[in-house]
């Protein structure tokens, strides 16, 4: 668990040093007459998203480590937050999966997504694919992609 609560305190710090230079450049962007509404919508929504998505990755595949240890009301107060993290990994890949590799998708979930451009692609989206799974999943869960 400790782990878990490692990724989240970095997650959140790494997000306040992120929207705080996110601000700046959308202040700086406001002064000079650009209307900045929209922008920051654009910047945020995504972050957020794939942010909340990969703090739930993480717990999940803690959860999975544990699962049979676990008593059964535990497991029970844990289904929804699993749920929860399935829908997530479904927009991720329909909304941010959808902008990265500049295609509607085949799959349901960003992983798979990411398997079949590792795997069956070449080119860009091979290289995207590489890079996501071995420096952002495979760490947390080695071989998951």
């Amino acid at each position: 668990m400790d782990v878990i609560w490692s990724i989240v305190s970095i997650a959140t710090s790494g997000a306040g040093q992120i929207l705080g230079l996110a601000a700046s450049v959308l202040a700086m962007l406001e002064s000079l007459g650009i209307p900045v509404k929209w922008i920051w919508f654009a910047i945020l929504v995504p972050y957020l998203l794939f942010s909340a998505t990969y703090v739930y990755y993480c717990a999940v595949i803690k959860l999975k480590s544990v699962w049979d240890g676990l008593h059964w009301i535990i497991k029970a107060l844990m289904v929804p937050h699993v749920i929860l993290g399935f829908c997530l990994d479904v927009l991720v890949n329909v909304v941010i999966g959808t902008l990265l590799g500049m295609e509607l998708p085949k799959e349901w979930l960003f992983t798979a997504r990411l398997k079949r451009w590792r795997y069956q692609e070449e080119g860009w989206r091979e290289t995207l694919a590489v890079w996501l799974c071995e420096k952002g999943l495979n760490p947390i869960d080695p071989y998951h992609c």
